[in-house]
């Protein structure tokens, strides 16, 4: 009898042992949602971002928010006629609702001074399941999202999955067009030139419901072909030849489809100018870009991407074969 009373009583202390192990194990992160309504000031951001089915609402670490005022998003709301997000999420569909919505997240924790000027991945994706990019640009404490200054009522909140700054500004769900728009170091000729189009490249790029790649020449590289070809600039360009030229042009820079130009090594693909085929090689650890013409360029920047596509950015321009 006494060994049964001795194993009982072990058992009875291995038990409050676990009972108190489990009792002071630590207590679940709070989720995202929960963590933002800590904000009354972005009240509807946190209900927009509760009626999102998405991995959002679990607790992500290490992000950024910039998350809109209520003023902001109850004047978004009312201008899209809709009540509520469960309203606007049935008016402009759940896959573009989450990429508006992930528009205002990126995948790493900065304060405002840490914000570089670049491309940058946000946590929205297109279509396709590839992660939107936006521009940032900085200077000093002046921040502007795709070519949008961003003010901020307050910033470098911290909170335990990141960093929330809040803004009198939402985000918008970029498409090729906006982020050549919005870079003005590198595209300043590009963004112009598809505006000047008679068929309207630029309408063409900003489209949500077709899916593009563009090479994107950086002002340098048209700077040299203009050069090359006697013009001054890209007007000068327009009034040698003419505005059906420049189209062309831009148009063989052009191709259907929004690729992944590292699985592109020795393809041929069509552009949007009477189907002139490209060439992607990679060659010596470099990505290229050529024409039947000979005319070829680096690919200097990889898959910059928009809701509606993606942008390779090279060098030189891809003369007309």
């Amino acid at each position: 009898m006494r060994k049964i009373a001795l194993l009982l009583i072990c058992i009875s202390i291995i038990a409050c042992k676990k009972e108190n192990e489990a009792n002071s194990s630590p207590p679940a992160e709070p989720s995202l949602v929960q963590q933002l309504e800590q904000f009354p000031s972005i009240s509807l951001f946190t209900q927009a971002l509760a009626t999102c089915e998405d991995t959002l609402n679990a607790s992500p670490n290490e992000i950024t928010i910039y998350a809109p005022t209520n003023e902001v998003l109850s004047a978004f709301l009312q201008d899209a006629g809709a009540a509520d997000f469960t309203e606007l999420k049935a008016f402009i569909g759940i896959e573009f609702y989450r990429a508006w919505l992930g528009c205002h997240f990126f995948p790493s924790s900065l304060r405002l001074e840490q914000m570089q000027t670049a491309y940058i991945p946000t946590l929205a994706y297109n279509p396709l399941g590839q992660q939107i990019h936006t521009y940032s640009q900085r200077e000093k404490s002046v921040l502007a999202l795709n070519g949008q200054y961003v003010n901020l009522v307050s910033k470098d909140n911290i909170i335990p999955s990141g960093i929330l700054h809040i803004s009198t500004e939402k985000m918008h769900v970029p498409t090729i067009t906006k982020l050549v728009s919005a870079n003005g170091n590198s595209f300043s000729i590009l963004k112009r030139a598809l505006q000047l189009t008679e068929n309207s490249l630029a309408s063409l790029l900003n489209r949500e419901d077709q899916m593009f790649t563009l090479f994107a020449p950086n002002d340098a590289a048209f700077d040299r072909f203009f050069q090359d070809l006697g013009c001054s600039d890209l007007d000068g360009f327009i009034e040698k030849f003419d505005n059906q030229t420049l189209e062309n042009l831009l148009k063989h820079h052009i191709v259907r489809g929004s690729l992944d130009i590292s699985s592109l090594n020795g393809h041929n693909i069509k552009s949007l100018y009477q189907d002139k085929e490209i060439y992607i090689s990679l060659a010596h650890g470099n990505l290229k870009v050529s024409n039947n013409g000979g005319f070829e360029a680096h690919i200097v920047q990889t898959d910059i991407t928009a809701f509606n596509g993606r942008i390779q950015l090279i060098d030189q321009v891809l003369k007309l074969p």
